[in-house]
């Protein structure tokens, strides 16, 4: 609790925000937006995975059931299989309202991808006039705020592996980051589990150290776990390079959890967003 306790910034303090999510990996950012609201962006998302979920099922593809399935799930443009009984749904949720959180939470996670000053030889960089126009001393563009998306884990799902979402750029120094997620959840029973995270180990030299004994693995990690328990409104923010793994859902129900992926300008991720086939295409 007093772990968790230590990661709560209010939203409108962007500094200590942008301060605990780049010396920890993540933020929690209390009542970011109204409680009803994503309520319903959750019943949407449920919606879009019904609407997939039965298109696939036509096909001889069971989501619900898929080792019984004639063919195994598959990834598309739709829906991405992360696992048995886990999906990445990204089917247009109707978001535009959420602007103003949105921004609130780009303005911070802008501000941690800041250094604190301009490298030694920053004026060198004149690249930038191609990429950002205004040349090498320009403030940081801002950061591009994909639209909302939802992982729905149905009953049954099992604890993820720990992960981390995004590799470094390079591994021999530490960058600052490039790639945020921000999450959002709908009021969900205990037992259906939300997210685990292993703080600071968005840091190279941290996460090699913790990582490097496979048997001891869990001793190391466990005094920087974190599961933080969001509440309906309730947004957490953090560096994608963190390690972190859904919990397993225990409930009857299907939990979605929203999330939003925050970016550098010229990050791509083709692994994730890539144009596969649709969910919708007989063919």
């Amino acid at each position: 609790h007093d772990r968790v306790a230590a990661l709560c910034r209010r939203p409108d303090d962007v500094e200590g925000a942008a301060r605990v999510l780049r010396d920890s990996g993540l933020v929690v950012l209390p009542s970011l937006v109204a409680a009803e609201r994503v309520e319903s962006l959750a019943a949407e998302a449920l919606a879009n995975f019904e609407r997939c979920r039965l298109a696939l099922e036509a096909r001889g593809i069971d989501l619900a059931r898929p080792h019984n399935s004639a063919r195994e799930p598959a990834s598309y443009r739709e829906l991405a299989a992360r696992e048995d009984y886990r999906f990445d749904c990204r089917l247009p949720i109707a978001d535009d309202d959420l602007c103003d959180a949105t921004r609130r939470a780009e303005r911070i996670a802008r501000l941690a991808s800041t250094p604190d000053r301009p490298g030694t030889h920053a004026a060198g960089n004149f690249g930038r006039y191609n990429f950002d126009d205004d040349g090498p001393l320009a403030p940081p563009r801002a950061l591009v705020v994909a639209p909302l998306a939802a992982v729905v884990s149905l009953p049954g799902a099992a604890e993820q592996a720990l992960h981390a979402d995004t590799p470094h750029l390079f591994d021999h120094v530490q960058l600052p980051p490039h790639y945020f997620n921000l999450f959002l959840v709908p009021d969900t029973p205990d037992d259906a589990g939300q997210t685990a995270f292993v703080l600071e180990t968005h840091l190279l030299d941290l996460c090699a150290r913790l990582t490097s004994d496979s048997t001891n693995r869990l001793d190391a990690i466990r005094p920087r776990l974190v599961r933080p328990r969001l509440r309906p409104g309730d947004a957490l923010l953090f560096d994608a390079r963190l390690l972190h793994f859904g919990l397993p859902n225990r409930s009857a129900s299907p939990r979605p959890l929203l999330y939003a992926n925050i970016h550098a300008f010229w990050f791509r991720d083709p692994k994730n967003w890539d144009n596969r086939c649709s969910v919708f295409d007989p063919t």
